[in-house]
């Protein structure tokens, strides 16, 4: 599980279209996010910790924060291992 503060990693390039968001890998792949997932990079521009993202997402979507945590946990972790999300 990701700890510490989150952000993007300032290498990664990105696009936002009407429907998705595409980020591209450091090692040339590019990934499309959806809906949440999309909200969850945009998020990510500010540093912060998971639990603060966590609390952000849920205030806004209305959800309990343990649905959101499980949520957004495997995204994060995926993120982090493509390098497109730094943690400190």
């Amino acid at each position: 599980m990701t700890t510490g503060i989150v952000v993007r990693s300032p290498d990664v390039l990105w696009h936002r279209t009407s429907r998705r968001m595409l980020v591209s890998l450091p090692a040339g792949a590019t990934v499309e996010l959806h809906g949440v997932e999309a909200l969850v990079w945009e998020a990510l521009a500010q540093p912060g910790t998971v639990d603060e993202l966590v609390d952000d997402l849920a205030a806004a979507f209305d959800r309990p924060a343990p649905v959101v945590r499980a949520d957004v946990t495997p995204l994060l972790d995926e993120l982090v291992r493509a390098g497109a999300v730094r943690c400190s």
